[in-house]
Formats: C-alpha cells, sequence, structure tokens
C-alpha cells in the first residue's frame, strides 16, 4: 500500500499504449492510459493493510481508506493527460 501501487501500472499502461499503437501514439493517448491504470491502482489500494511505511502503525484501520500517496500519483498523472488533451 504505497504510491507504487500506482506508479507501477501506469508506466505497465504506458508500455502497453506504445507497444499496441506503436510510436506514433500521442503523449496524450499514453498519459490518458497512464492516468487511468493510476486511478484504478489507486482505488486498489483501499482494500489493503498498511504494512510499510508512515501509515504502517495503524494496522487493520488502514483498510478501507485509499493510500494518499497513490492517489497524488493518479492525480499527477491525470492532471498531464488532461493538460495535453487541452491543447490544439
Amino acid at each position: 500500500k504505497t504510491m507504487l501501487d500506482a506508479i507501477a501500472p501506469a508506466i505497465n499502461a504506458m508500455r502497453a499504449t506504445l507497444a499496441d499503437v506503436g510510436d506514433d501514439a500521442s503523449a496524450a493517448v499514453v498519459l490518458r492510459a497512464a492516468a487511468d491504470a493510476a486511478q484504478q491502482g489507486a482505488d486498489e489500494t483501499a482494500s489493503m493493510q498498511s504494512k510499510i511505511g508512515r501509515a504502517s502503525w495503524q494496522g487493520e484501520r488502514s483498510t478501507g481508506k485509499k493510500d494518499p500517496g497513490a492517489q497524488a500519483v493518479a492525480f499527477m498523472f491525470a492532471a498531464a493527460a488532461a493538460y495535453l488533451e487541452a491543447q490544439p
């Protein structure tokens, strides 16, 4: 239950998008795929229990809550994708 739970799926989605679309893929398309994957990864942290890091002391109380670092990563990817999608 860390920010890596959002970063890893985002990177995998970028790689998969580039493999599917090829070098012609726009940065906006690649970042949108990353943003969607990062959000899914962040959402999945809610079912996890914190075992390492600052929230580890909360134990079972951390279950049911998204990891804030993972959600921040998802927000960053979403903001970058939205910015590029808005460009002419």
